[in-house]
């Protein structure tokens, strides 16, 4: 069974802020803002990072899109007039301000190396034949609670059913391997339909 694509929107859309969520995760402290003095150049760019910064904060992620509402926000704490459009967010620089959002806030980048722990955990849920869709959101809780980013929706996805479907492979290969030939067949058969079962 796949993981369900009806939370991807939600996954990948940045966090819906109220009055006071803006107050508290736009809020920049001072060592974060001796950093975008050092080292981030334009109105426009301080206005982004800070945007990005509080995404972070609340989420563990980072987004391709931003709420307007939030834009105007930040812009307006800081006095600028201009309007400011996501959109125009040079895509080199995103990727710098990120590296200084996740050192400034002690998290790890999400890759190969810093994902290992948790393979582990979902190897246990797949043996224990839990729904995948839970595996996603234990998997989100654990990048936050551990510090490491969390990636957009399909590349979890694509985790999670990587290592379900090495565990199903698997446990085929060792019933094959006690199966007669005619067993064997069988389960070919039988498997072919697709009827992977997890509990709901």
């Amino acid at each position: 069974k796949k993981i369900s694509s009806t939370d991807k929107e939600f996954h990948d859309t940045p966090p819906q802020f109220k009055a006071l969520d803006r107050k508290r995760f736009f809020y920049v402290e001072s060592h974060f803002k001796q950093l975008i003095t050092q080292n981030v150049r334009g109105h426009a760019n301080i206005v982004y990072i800070i945007v990005a910064y509080g995404y972070f904060k609340a989420t563990g992620q980072f987004f391709n899109s931003a709420i307007q509402e939030d834009v105007d926000y930040v812009a307006g704490r800081l006095k600028l007039r201009q309007s400011f459009r996501w959109e125009s967010y040079n895509t080199s620089t995103r990727n710098r301000h990120r590296e200084m959002i996740l050192d400034a806030l002690g998290f790890k980048p999400f890759n190969q190396t810093t994902i290992q722990p948790l393979l582990p955990l979902i190897r246990t849920d797949a043996r224990s034949q839990k729904n995948p869709d839970k595996c996603f959101i234990s998997v989100c809780e654990w990048l936050f609670e551990h510090k490491v980013e969390t990636p957009d929706y399909k590349t979890i996805c694509d985790t999670v059913e990587s290592v379900y479907k090495t565990h199903i492979d698997q446990q085929i290969a060792i019933v094959k391997n006690k199966l007669s030939n005619d067993g064997t067949q069988k389960l070919d058969a039988l498997f072919s339909k697709g009827k992977n079962t997890y509990d709901e």
